[in-house]
């Protein structure tokens, strides 16, 4: 099981970097998949999905920050678990939970990742945030990140993608979809398992995708 906190757009990439590299990746010559949350297509709700393709894996990075629905999702897991696949399940701890009690057993090409998370809200709010703004806009949503990172890493910021051209940028606690969030969300069950020593040893502010790197590579490392 692998603990690492949702931060990065690029989340996803540094994953595989380190997934290379981890036994699990060396152990057998069959292919892998990955199973995580994307958005749906209108940027309503969120779900769980297969993904086998890297050139797909784009879809489920970023924080979505809304329950997914998971239809189907453990029995996909285990028939390929069953059928020797190598696969990698990203989710919230409790995500991964439920996925353990439905498996009922250890698998040897299965690894977990656990998202440190401040808890998470029903997809009610973000289809409503995001059939207000279209109204408001007057164009249908095309792209949507809730953690953008063209104005910066520590203030969090929206990027929204009009049909109509209209991009814009919101500081995501000022807006309808963030007081949801705030206000309407399940408590968190994550609970960090990296040593209090570990920011001051592998912190480097230079490089943000590096301090991930290393980060990623120590909790593997540590299970």
């Amino acid at each position: 099981m692998v603990v690492i906190r949702r931060t990065s757009v690029s989340l996803t990439r540094v994953h595989l970097e380190v997934l290379q590299q981890h036994s699990l990746w060396k152990r057998s010559n069959k292919g892998g998949v990955v199973y995580g949350v994307r958005f749906n297509e209108t940027y309503s709700a969120s779900d769980y999905v297969r993904i086998d393709n890297e050139d797909d894996l784009w879809a489920l990075c970023s924080s979505k920050y809304v329950q997914p629905t998971k239809s189907g999702i453990h029995a996909a897991v285990k028939a390929d678990l069953k059928n020797g696949l190598k696969v990698l399940f990203v989710g919230c701890p409790c995500d991964v939970a439920g996925l353990k009690r439905y498996l009922r057993k250890d698998y040897g090409n299965l690894l977990t990742c656990e998202l440190f998370c401040a808890g998470i809200t029903s997809s009610k709010i973000l289809d409503e945030y995001r059939a207000m703004r279209e109204k408001k806009v007057g164009a249908k949503l095309m792209a949507f990140n809730v953690r953008n990172k063209e104005k910066g890493w520590f203030v969090q910021h929206i990027k929204e993608e009009y049909q109509n051209g209209k991009v814009y940028y919101k500081n995501h606690f000022g807006t309808y979809l963030g007081y949801g969030f705030l206000n309407f969300r399940r408590p968190s069950a994550c609970k960090t398992t990296a040593p209090k020593s570990f920011w001051v040893k592998y912190y480097v502010p230079t490089s943000f995708h590096t301090f991930m790197k290393k980060f990623f590579h120590t909790l593997v490392d540590k299970k």
